[in-house]
């Protein structure tokens, strides 16, 4: 994929989603079970919430850690917990 392609891709699979999430009632949330890693079945509810709220948190982290201790002196804690840069000093 071309770098200029990307925006409409995204846009594409936002589309997806949307029809996807928009199909699904809250009784589905509750009764759908769904795989969660490092774990059983859950309610499909609870594995769309566990997602980005727990696993993608800790693989932000680890990956600013590796940056990090790799000697990047341009990232601190900012970029880190709320995705910005520091506030000059």
């Amino acid at each position: 994929m071309e770098a200029e392609q990307f925006p409409n891709a995204m846009d594409h699979q936002i589309g997806g989603l949307r029809d996807l999430f928009g199909s699904l009632t809250d009784e589905d949330m509750v009764t759908i079970k769904t795989k969660v890693p490092g774990g059983g079945p859950a309610p499909l509810g609870l594995g769309i919430f566990l997602g980005p709220g727990k696993w993608l948190t800790g693989y932000r982290m680890q990956l600013f850690l590796y940056a990090k201790a790799a000697g990047n002196p341009d990232i601190g804690t900012a970029n880190c917990w709320a995705g910005v840069d520091p506030r000059p000093k």
